[in-house]
């Protein structure tokens, strides 16, 4: 049996930003070269390809609101919509984002939403 590697895309405003959800309910950043915050569309969306074809991924969640879950559903490669395993509607704030380099508030907000 194949062990979940789970990665949790949160959305928020055209802000995109990658987490592993770790067997402990913890996330871990993955930065995305030198920013926290995918820097484009297209370098999110070769990232992810390029880490599914080497199995760091293989069940994702989508997170943010309404809007921008739908957003990131268009957003997310064809080969890997069949991955979506959940989209959890929860408001994020811009400003979480904007916390870099760790994210701590949007990791930590992430992780609760996991709990409930």
């Amino acid at each position: 049996m194949t062990v979940p590697r789970v990665w949790v895309l949160a959305a928020c405003e055209g802000m995109v930003s990658l987490f592993e959800k770790r067997g402990d309910g913890h996330l871990t950043l993955l930065r995305q070269g030198e920013s926290s915050i995918a820097p484009s569309a297209e370098h999110l969306r070769d990232y992810m390809v390029e880490s599914v074809k080497n199995g760091q991924c293989n069940q994702l969640v989508l997170v943010g609101s309404g809007n921008d879950i739908a957003w990131a559903q268009a957003l997310v490669p064809e080969a890997i919509t069949h991955r979506i395993i959940a989209e959890i509607e929860y408001p994020l704030l811009p400003g979480w984002f904007r916390e870099t380099p760790d994210m701590k508030a949007l990791s930590q907000a992430l992780e609760q939403v996991f709990k409930a």
